[in-house]
């Protein structure tokens, strides 16, 4: 008896409240766990997206990555995994798309393959996560260092953790405006760290001398890791690979807000598709221009 409610559960959130034009209305949806409402729209959908994908990975991390396999094998790095992710972002947007239901792909996981797939991935997730959060704030703490060393970071990470959890708190609009506020951020810095970069490879830094590509002749496009020559170099690219998957994770996220998503059949898809472009184009090109200045 309990399975078959779970499994009525599942299908009412999975059943879209479809109008005859195909658009699923803002209504609440018994799930089992209280109700959720479809107050989330497209530009919500893209711009939650972009701002999973777009984090630490990029800003603190690329610097590194670059050492570690140097320009160009930083650049093949991010290049490799960013279609590797490709492949997850399709998948995870169409089986969204079929069954917009709360849990996302862990309730897909259960239904489609097995149960014990699906408490697995559970835990996955929540381990995942129980990491990432803590890692992104204190990562933002170190960032205001850089710049601000007079306040203790126990204080700014205080202040980070208090308004996720009011976020967290607070209805999935308001969530949704948030990620929209802080992805235009987001994009507008990596946009000036693109044209900044051209600047100053350009010519344009404090010396007027360009630069080109002559950080991938001298020291090399190539750096090698444990044991010199190509196998080293090989080695130095598969280190890196970890750390461009960390870059492109949270892709997932799309597919958990597939439920509270207004028309999740069209935007889910849609949003997948046209947000891992855009952001293989920013992280691609972003590593391609720190890797000819430094």
């Amino acid at each position: 008896m309990e399975s078959e409610k779970n499994e009525k559960n599942e299908a009412t959130v999975g059943a879209a409240a479809e109008t005859d034009s195909g658009s699923v209305q803002s209504t609440p949806i018994p799930d089992g766990d209280g109700g959720i409402k479809r107050d989330l729209e497209s530009r919500h959908i893209n711009m939650i997206a972009i701002a999973g994908m777009i984090g630490t990975g990029l800003f603190l991390s690329s610097g590194s990555t670059i050492v570690t396999a140097g320009p160009a094998g930083a650049l093949l790095a991010y290049i490799v995994m960013g279609l590797v992710t490709a492949g997850v972002s399709y998948t995870t947007g169409e089986i969204t798309s079929f069954m917009p239901s709360t849990g996302g792909f862990i309730r897909h996981a259960t239904k489609f393959v097995e149960p014990a797939l699906g408490a697995a991935t559970g835990w996955n997730f929540w381990y995942t996560m129980s990491i990432s959060v803590p890692a992104e704030i204190s990562a933002a703490a170190t960032l205001i260092q850089f710049w601000n060393t007079s306040v203790n970071p126990g204080v700014w990470i205080t202040v980070f953790l208090v308004f996720i959890i009011t976020v967290n708190f607070c209805g999935v609009r308001l969530y949704g405006e948030t990620e929209v506020v802080f992805a235009s951020l987001k994009i507008m810095t990596i946009i000036g760290l693109i044209i900044g970069g051209l600047v100053i490879d350009l010519g344009g830094g404090p010396h007027g001398e360009r630069i080109g590509f002559r950080y991938w002749q001298n020291p090399g496009a190539f750096n090698s890791y444990l044991v010199p020559g190509p196998a080293g170099n090989f080695l130095a690219f598969w280190k890196v690979l970890l750390s461009a998957a960390f870059s492109y994770g949270n892709i997932q996220v799309v597919a958990i807000s597939g439920s509270e998503t207004r028309e999740p059949r069209k935007i889910i898809p849609a949003a997948t598709r046209k947000t891992f472009f855009r952001v293989f184009f920013f992280y691609v090109l972003s590593i391609l221009v720190v890797g000819m200045i430094v």
